[in-house]
């Protein structure tokens, strides 16, 4: 996993980089550089835990415990803000990156050459996608550690914590990415509904329901008319 993150911030990034400064490159650029900063934070939080994880992995003796270092590294508050970011970001840097491919051929060869000069010949979308797969992935880990650690072992109780604390987290990941998206929602209805009340839109706004329905007027003489209508209930 530190492998494909170093691949991203070593191959891919100054790729792009060093792209032209030109119309259509430049904004694929600049909307790439919010997910590659938050990547450089996920591989300086992971490196950590790889370090962390070296000493007892070298020094195995059958009484050793890695739960606490999962519990260590992933209970900090910093791990939830640096993944809701990525979470929030993710989409939005695979359609920059499937557009650019599309419309422009520089960056398109760009990618393909990074992609042939790298060892495992992961595109970026592949790569994007790791971090989103890592805290699942931890989860069946830690269940398949378990089900071999003795009851009596040391580390059976900073198992059983550490994978609590992965559940937790991926729950409070869904929320927040859940949360991001109805915000997003939210927005894009606003720029394209009209009439809207000036204070609607609020931080704690909520798309509820969405559905069709049809207008009807009746007048002598045009006799009945309808219109297809689309309605939206909101929260506060």
């Amino acid at each position: 996993y530190v492998k494909t993150m170093q691949i991203v911030l070593n191959l891919y990034m100054p790729a792009i980089g060093a792209l032209p400064s030109r119309s259509g490159l430049s904004e694929i650029v600049s909307k790439l550089q919010d997910i590659f900063s938050t990547i450089q934070k996920i591989f300086s939080l992971h490196s950590m835990f790889k370090i962390g994880l070296s000493s007892p992995i070298i020094n195995w003796n059958g009484q050793q415990t890695v739960g606490d270092i999962f519990e260590g590294t992933f209970s900090k508050s910093m791990v939830v803000e640096i993944y809701s970011d990525y979470m929030r970001q993710y989409q939005p840097a695979i359609d920059t990156i499937q557009f650019g491919r599309r419309t422009q051929s520089l960056f398109s060869q760009a990618m393909q050459k990074c992609k042939d000069s790298s060892k495992e010949h992961l595109n970026l979308e592949a790569l994007l996608l790791r971090p989103v797969q890592r805290f699942p992935q931890f989860i069946m880990l830690l269940q398949d550690l378990l089900a071999h650690t003795d009851h009596d072992h040391p580390d059976r109780v900073p198992l059983q914590l550490a994978l609590t604390r992965m559940e937790t987290l991926v729950q409070q990941l869904d929320y927040r990415k859940m949360l991001s998206d109805q915000a997003s929602l939210v927005n894009r209805l606003r720029r394209q509904i009209m009439h809207l009340p000036e204070d609607f839109g609020g931080p704690h706004c909520r798309l509820l329901r969405q559905d069709e329905a049809c207008q009807t007027a009746i007048s002598s003489r045009h006799g009945h008319s309808w219109k297809k209508r689309c309605l939206f209930l909101f929260s506060a």
